[in-house]
């Protein structure tokens, strides 16, 4: 089964890189990438296509043009294009882990739907991993734990000692650090305070993609993936 993996971009290619870098060392490659891209200057698309050479999986940019907070109609664009019997959507500023793609999988059934939390960094940590390129896809436990003791203002359910705590296995209920995403914190955008055409706030209005995984969650079946996916 192919998967197709869905992240959602504005203008923050820095948190981007790092997002790509964890999904092109997912141990699964068995999926594709679309960048769902709600209006982003040339310098995304830039790293995207820089980045699609030498990556192992398909990545195709699907860009839309600049009219304000659209993302979920950038989801939807990218959905269309998608080529995977199976849909995954990641924020661009969440950095999954390496067996994010192979989680999801194990648990992909018909007539449920898969939904998970992530952990907040701080906005000094995200800035360190940043300008540093630190590679936190592939921390283990005990390197995130080594962090919060460098970094203490990190919110204890950040640190790294609060991963094991917030992950239960549904399968075999075993506390293990593994199929997450790590979410970088970035300050918010004007454009999230936008209107539609009708002058509505279209801050919370949900897209076409939210509102078919509502119905099929009331038709079907939901359940928690427990290592913290988005």
């Amino acid at each position: 089964m192919l998967i197709s993996a869905i992240v959602t971009t504005y203008n923050r290619p820095d948190a981007l890189r790092a997002v790509l870098a964890g999904l092109l060392a997912q141990a699964d490659r068995g999926f594709e990438i679309l960048i769902a891209d709600d209006g982003s200057r040339g310098d995304t698309r830039e790293l995207v296509e820089t980045t699609a050479r030498g990556s192992p999986v398909a990545l195709r940019h699907v860009w839309q043009e600049d009219k304000g907070f659209r993302a979920g109609a950038a989801r939807n664009r990218a959905a269309a294009a998608a080529g995977g019997e199976y849909l995954i959507f990641l924020d661009g500023d969440c950095v999954p882990r390496p067996d994010w793609i192979a989680q999801h999988r194990a648990l992909a059934e018909p007539r449920w739907m898969v939904a998970g939390n992530r952990i907040l960094l701080s906005e000094t940590f995200t800035r360190l991993v940043l300008a540093s390129g630190t590679q936190i896809h592939a921390w283990t436990t005990e390197q995130w734990r080594a962090a919060a003791e460098k970094n203490p203002e990190q919110p204890r359910e950040s640190r790294g000692e609060g991963v094991l705590a917030q992950r239960a296995h549904p399968r075999n209920g075993q506390h293990e650090a593994r199929g997450g995403a790590f979410a970088l914190v970035g300050a918010a955008h004007p454009r999230h305070q936008t209107r539609d055409r009708e002058g509505n706030e279209d801050e919370d209005r949900p897209s076409a993609v939210q509102r078919r995984r509502h119905r099929h969650q009331r038709r079907g079946r939901s359940r928690k993936l427990g290592a913290a996916a988005l």
